[in-house]
């Protein structure tokens, strides 16, 4: 932040400078400088209300002094009585005012009552603490409607003797008429002006530019026109003789920062009619309140309603800082009313920084100053500026300031003088200088007063603050106006109030989606671009840096990314994560850096998050990393803005509960945005008021495009560019306070017998209000409405529409509200329909993701898991045996050795090393290191132990010691396990040539097929192979994704099927008699003969065989056979048992609710109990009963 230090002097002489067209005042350069630095904003309006009537005259018949606090014509109602030589009813009441009498500078009491008989007469009188007694102050004629009585009082001195020592006023109101007769008082209010010593005392200015019609219809203007008092009107027109329109405006400040509400409206009627209400909406009650009423006439009528007590503000701004605001009247016949300006002002105690200043310089550009000059207008003090009209009959000052502060931080300036005129005039223009533009700008447009008033304007958009405050910090403002005659204006004070944080102004760079070598070129145009036309603070860029992960395009980015200018941030991708990554996650790291990480800069928080899973293709926030950001985010402040990069914007396959994960984390804090790539295209999405947003990538995109997000302290922009023709066009923009949260609370599912289920929820924040609510299970059928009642919404979802049906299991129940804005806010609440013959065995919590294939031996289930260890579940009921933690994340399956004296289970770590452990206490026995990560599947086979590594070989060792026997150096990774079959060991490998035999003796090369493939379809090669006994070796078919076979001996593809496409999955399974495939995304399968190669059976698992059944998707997991079951996995948790002869559905059941997509791994089977692990670092028992 740049500050700018002067020294102040608190005397100086003026050289005052005449000309024939411009009259200048300037203080010398010390003496400036101390007319710009002031203790605290000059002026505060507050309010004081009685709280208590002391009778002097009469009787209460009804009512409180509470009715007085509103002109409601809500009464408090007396009786006269005789006093003297006439009747009368009076009392007197005290008010605090909490501040001294010298520093009042305007002081105005206002009465209203009625009487019962006309020709009453009303007196306010002050008492006099010096003279110690009572004053009359003003007096009027009152009679059977509401007639108001006011002081009005502007000299310090005078007021002064009207404050006691405790700084209270105390007045008298009286009411006087010879004959008996009924007091109704309405409303007594005081209004004073004093010089506050608060330091971070602030004004803010809200001109109202909205309305809602009730009654009435416009007929002139629109409601824009509310902004300036200037005799420009937004008219309505009357029907069925009523108007009746509300406005609503949201507030910067939070409603426990505001000292003081101001209203002021100003209008007139084409015909005298009915009292116009003027009413705030009441949020404790939910209804309108009357808070000032007053008379509807053809003359216009400009009123102020000022309130300062606490309660009255908390009631009337909502606890999302809204103030509603609503003006009803009627008559007799038809009329119009032309309102002519609505404001709400606040007077507050920033919980930000606050800085005040007057001006340095006072020029004129029309007119010539009586008396005063710019130290004059430093403080509201009565000393004035008096400036007389030239020969034109114009006046125009203007004034500089400079501040002190970064613009870069300011959130909020506000402009405020107060004038009073001679006589009428022309409206006055207060305008500022646009240093972009160089002409000034009018912001506020205001008529004139013979009475002091002020003219003040609030500026928040951060755009037009660096317009209006030059990089120096100057501002410079200019009041002006003319008239038919002569006349003068005296100026009290000019402020310029800066409000300003510890969020700063700084544009950042996003790229996404690079696709190394591919995207080479257009990434050097965007950085040619970036680092000519954006200096961005940083850059981040959201994954995909690769196309495949090969080690030349990891290189190549790391060599491009150099030439960027500033500090690059890059997080992984599925490109960079799904296909040649032989040590998982760990190449990132070694080549890149972090998976993921936070850090603050410019009062911002910015995290990096990694939405990738190792080796496969969508997204996913593991349990560990959703911890971390907990932990992270209760380290800085609950409003600092927090900013979220991913690569993957959870969008595939409608990943709803993907992001309701993250946004259960960060629910509590200020997250701004979640800005993401991965989908190639623009597009967003505002859940639970985060505006969620995916930008388009680099890769062979001939337009170069790219974004920059331009940070301020209000607001986050969004532009999308382009390196190919140097554009910038605004395209999103969110609050950097993200404060307007609706609340979700108490969902309820419960499932009836029939799986119908009975729901509600509790919508108990809604700052936009509610439209409906709805909600529907597992993400897919028809939205069933909800019926409120009070906060609750509830109803029943009737399951019998479903398609697919609903089987018995583990669900849940979306419920999305949508509010009077169109944003939606959702929530999730899971439920478990139980019966038929497959049930929830046990479910055992791990610490992160598990992608490991458990395994059951001998009543014990092993799984690993990315939190790095190997678990030992017993099966009876899911109780931990035992763990071991390794070094780094487990992903490979276990193996078990089964030797004389004990069994040993044998298992890969990411840590590079592959253990052996007491299969039964856990202990360790011995681990053997590699040069890479060992993620695959290790097999035990007549005492050797085969498995692949990251550093692309393929090892034997002796799996009694660990022994090395051999290694043989493919060009991938052997993540799936193998089989070994005729003294050959047959590998698929996760490289171009996919197959491999291996001679098991001696570990030289047998034969290598050639898949004929890409570094995309290489992926084929991540499949577990099947060996029949018709000397078939069944694949993946790589060029053309379909099934086929191998010859064993020669490593032939000697068959593929022309019939079947898209194949997809870990492996296939078989019965002896059936090969069985997956197509479609898991959601087809098929039945081969193994004989022939014909198809035996093919079963549609989607629902009418619709595209959109999401319920059987599966691409992660390999179909398993196990004891005349064919058993298949889906991703969302859905687990179907097939008939091997017919493809007969024998059952069908959902093991998982939330999250909606869990299940990326090949499941283990025994005893007809499927064990699966899940994304949600879950293992999952499912048991099927064939009774």
């Amino acid at each position: 932040m740049k500050a700018t230090t002067k020294k102040r002097f608190v005397s100086c002489f003026l050289i005052i400078v005449f000309t024939l067209v411009m009259t200048t005042i300037r203080t010398n350069k010390n003496d400036a400088v101390h007319a710009a630095g002031l203790a605290c904003f000059p002026e505060t309006t507050q309010s004081g209300i009685a709280k208590i009537a002391n009778v002097l005259s009469g009787s209460i018949v009804s009512g409180s002094v509470n009715k007085l606090s509103q002109k409601d014509q809500s009464y408090l109602v007396m009786n006269s009585a005789p006093n003297l030589t006439v009747n009368e009813t009076s009392f007197w009441t005290e008010i605090d005012l909490g501040i001294a009498g010298t520093d009042i500078m305007f002081l105005e009491i206002d009465s209203a009552a009625k009487t019962s008989v006309s020709d009453c007469n009303q007196e306010i009188y002050l008492y006099n603490f010096v003279t110690l007694s009572y004053e009359k102050v003003a007096e009027t004629t009152i009679g059977t409607k509401d007639t108001s009585c006011s002081y009005i009082s502007e000299s310090s001195s005078e007021i002064a003797n009207y404050v006691s020592p405790l700084n209270k006023i105390r007045l008298k109101i009286s009411i006087t008429k010879p004959e008996i007769f009924i007091s109704y008082f309405d409303y007594l209010n005081i209004i004073y002006r004093y010089k506050p010593g608060v330091a971070n005392r602030a004004i803010a200015s809200y001109d109202i530019d909205n309305a809602v019609i009730e009654y009435g219809a416009v007929s002139a203007n629109n409601a824009t026109y509310l902004k300036n008092r200037d005799a420009s009107y937004f008219s309505v027109t009357s029907s069925s003789n009523k108007i009746a329109w509300s406005s609503s405006i949201t507030l910067e400040q939070s409603r426990d920062e505001i000292r003081s509400l101001e209203i002021n409206y100003s209008g007139s009627y084409s015909k005298s009619c009915n009292d116009t209400w003027l009413s705030l909406w009441n949020n404790n009650t939910g209804n309108w309140e009357v808070v000032y009423c007053f008379a509807s006439d053809i003359s216009v009528e400009t009123i102020r309603w000022v309130t300062s007590d606490p309660a009255t503000i908390n009631k009337f701004v909502s606890e999302f800082n809204d103030v509603k605001i609503r003006l009803y009247n009627s008559g007799s016949t038809s009329f119009t009313r032309n309102s002519d300006y609505l404001n709400v002002t606040v007077y507050y105690d920033s919980a930000y920084s606050t800085k005040s200043y007057s001006p340095d310089t006072l020029q004129l550009d029309y007119g010539t100053i009586d008396s005063g000059n710019v130290t004059s207008l430093s403080l509201f003090d009565n000393d004035t500026v008096v400036i007389s009209s030239d020969t034109s009959n114009k006046i125009a000052w203007k004034c500089s300031t400079t501040i002190d502060v970064d613009r870069q931080y300011v959130k909020a300036l506000s402009v405020f003088t107060r004038v009073k005129y001679s006589g009428i005039g022309n409206n006055q223009y207060f305008s500022l200088w646009n240093y972009s533009t160089g002409n000034w700008v009018v912001f506020k447009t205001q008529t004139i007063s013979t009475n002091s008033e002020n003219v003040v304007f609030t500026i928040t958009d951060p755009e037009e603050l660096n317009r209006y405050i030059s990089p120096s910090g100057e501002i410079q403002a200019r009041l002006y106006n003319s008239a038919s005659s002569a006349f003068t204006r005296s100026t009290d004070v000019l402020t310029f109030n800066i409000e300003y944080g510890t969020v700063g102004t700084f544009e950042i760079a996003h790229l996404s989606d690079v696709h190394e070598l591919i995207g080479h070129s257009n990434f050097l145009a965007i950085i040619d671009e970036i680092n000519n036309n954006v200096n961005p603070a940083f850059t981040v860029v959201t994954g995909d840096i690769t196309d495949h992960g090969t080690p030349e395009q990891y290189d190549q980015y790391i060599l491009d990314k150099e030439y960027i200018n500033g500090t690059v941030y890059t997080i992984p991708g599925n490109h960079d994560m799904r296909w040649w990554n032989s040590n998982g996650k760990n190449d990132w790291k070694e080549k890149i850096g972090d998976l993921y990480f936070s850090f603050n800069y410019g009062g911002v928080h910015f995290v990096m998050m990694d939405s990738t899973a190792a080796l496969e293709l969508d997204e996913k926030f593991g349990k560990a990393q959703l911890e971390w950001l907990a932990d992270d985010l209760s380290t800085i402040p609950k409003d600092m803005p927090v900013i979220i990069f991913a690569h993957h914007p959870f969008k595939i396959a409608d990943n709803v509960t993907g992001k309701a994960e993250l946004l259960e984390v960060v629910k509590d804090y200020n997250v701004v945005a979640f800005i993401a790539g991965h989908q190639h295209y623009y597009g967003y999405t505002i859940e639970n008021g985060v505006l969620w947003e995916y930008i388009t990538y680099i890769k062979d995109n001939n337009l170069q495009e790219f974004c920059s997000i331009k940070v301020t302290p209000n607001k986050l922009y969004i532009y999308k560019r382009k390196a190919s023709d140097h554009s910038k066009v605004l395209w999103l923009t969110a609050p950097m306070l993200n404060k307007r949260k609706a609340n979700l609370t108490n969902a309820v599912a419960s499932v009836q017998p029939n799986g119908n289920v009975d729901v509600s929820i509790t919508v108990d924040k809604a700052p936009d209000g509610v439209s409906k609510v709805e909600a529907r299970i597992d993400n897919y059928g028809p939205w069933t409405t909800l019926t409120q009642n009070g906060n609750t919404w509830s109803g029943t979802i009737n399951i019998s529409n479903y398609s697919p049906a609903i089987p018995y299991g583990k669900h849940f129940v979306g419920f999305v509200m949508t509010d009077n804005a169109g944003k939606q806010w959702k929530t999730y609440k899971e439920y478990e329909w139980s019966g038929g013959n497959t049930s929830t065995k046990w479910v055992y919590q791990t610490g992160d993701l598990i992608q490991s294939t458990p395994t059951y031996y001998n009543g014990i289930v092993y799984v690993g898991s990315e939190d790095n260890k190997l678990y030992a579940i017993n099966d009876s009921d899911g109780t931990l045996r035992w763990s071991y933690t390794t070094g780094d994340q487990i992903i490979s399956k276990p193996a078990i050795y089964q030797e004389a004296e004990k069994d040993l289970l044998i298992f890969g770590s990411h840590d590079k090393k592959l253990y052996a452990l007491n299969a039964d206490t856990g202990e360790f026995e011995w681990s053997f290191t590699t040069g890479g990560s060992v993620i695959s599947d290790p097999l035990v086979d007549n005492g050797t132990v085969y498995f692949g590594s990251g550093d692309k070989y393929i090892y034997a060792l002796n799996a009694h010691d660990g022994t090395l026997k051999w290694k043989y150096l493919t060009e991938g990774l052997m993540r799936q396990r193998p089989v070994v079959y005729n003294g050959k060991l047959y590998a698929f490998v996760r490289d171009t040539y996919i197959w491999y035999a291996i001679n098991i003796d001696d570990g030289s090369l047998f034969w290598r097929g050639n898949a004929g493939t890409d570094e995309s379809l290489f992926v084929c090669g991540d499949v577990r192979p099947v060996l029949t006994g018709s000397n078939k070796l069944w694949c993946i078919d790589a060029q053309n994704t379909r099934p086929g076979y191998l010859n064993p001996l020669t490593g032939e593809l000697e068959w593929y099927s022309t019939s079947i496409g898209n194949v997809s999955s870990r492996g296939m399974a078989q019965d002896g008699t059936r090969v069985f495939y997956v197509s479609g995304n898991g959601r087809q399968v098929y039945a081969i003969n193994i004989s022939d190669n014909s198809v035996a059976w093919y079963k549609d698992l989607r629902a009418g065989g619709s595209d959109s059944d999401m319920q059987e998707f599966q691409i992660d997991s390999a179909l398993v056979y196990e004891d005349g079951i064919v058993y298949h996995v889906a991703e969302r948790g859905r687990i179907t048992g097939l008939n091997p002869v017919n493809g007969g559905i024998i059952f069908k059941y959902d093991a998982v609710g939330l999250p909606e997509r869990v299940f990326w791994s090949t499941p283990e089977v025994h005893d007809r109990t499927v064990y699966v692990g899940g994304l949600d670092g879950k293992l999952y028992a499912i048991k099927y009963n064939d009774n």
